[in-house]
């Protein structure tokens, strides 16, 4: 089935998106799963589990502002839901829905931007000696976030022809889950 230009860049958006779900999925198997994945991470090495929180918490915002960001920035073009939504509403398939669903993905985005602006793509000298929050929210904001990047690909990916497809639990064989139990393992035989 040949593609046309909107379904083609519609289907590398949804890769990203994709990779974001998948990057919070591990994520949340890795330090959000209870007490015994703390404990098999914490005996399996803690400096580096440590270390890798912060990090992929600080992927996940510029990842997310990244996906949510403006249609153009400094004269470029810009892979991102605000860019599509623009796209949509020129071909004539935007719907109230994906509308509202691009907005509420976009205000998420604008509540992590300052995070992402002052911590991660620059070190603002203010944030990090005054030790200032910033894009802090709750664990049910970000719930509502992946719930609305789930309804805006399918409902967008069904406007444009290409169907919709359930991004939330994607991978498989030799994944996190996998490597936990591996360390389990590991640390259980350490133990003997």
């Amino acid at each position: 089935m040949t593609q046309d230009p909107l379904q083609k860049e519609f289907i590398k958006l949804r890769d990203q998106a994709i990779w974001l779900r998948q990057t919070v999925n591990t994520f949340n198997h890795l330090f959000d799963s209870g007490p015994e994945t703390e404990r098999i991470l914490r005996e399996s090495a803690d400096l580096f589990f440590t270390d890798l929180n912060t990090m992929m918490q600080e992927y996940a915002v510029l990842l997310v502002c990244r996906l949510t960001g403006p249609a153009e920035s400094f004269g470029k073009v810009n892979l991102s839901t605000q860019r599509f939504t623009k796209l949509m509403r020129k071909s004539g398939c935007l719907t109230p829905e994906i509308e509202r669903l691009d907005a509420r993905l976009t205000a998420y985005g604008k509540l992590l931007k300052p995070a992402r602006n002052k911590i991660i793509a620059h070190s603002d000298l203010e944030v990090h000696v005054d030790d200032i929050a910033l894009g802090a929210h709750g664990e049910e904001v970000t719930v509502e976030f992946l719930k609305d990047l789930q309804a805006y690909f399918d409902a967008a990916g069904n406007a444009v022809g290409v169907g919709s497809l359930d991004f939330r639990h994607a991978p498989g064989p030799g994944d996190v889950i996998d490597l936990v139990r591996k360390l389990e393992r590991a640390n259980d035989s350490a133990r003997k």
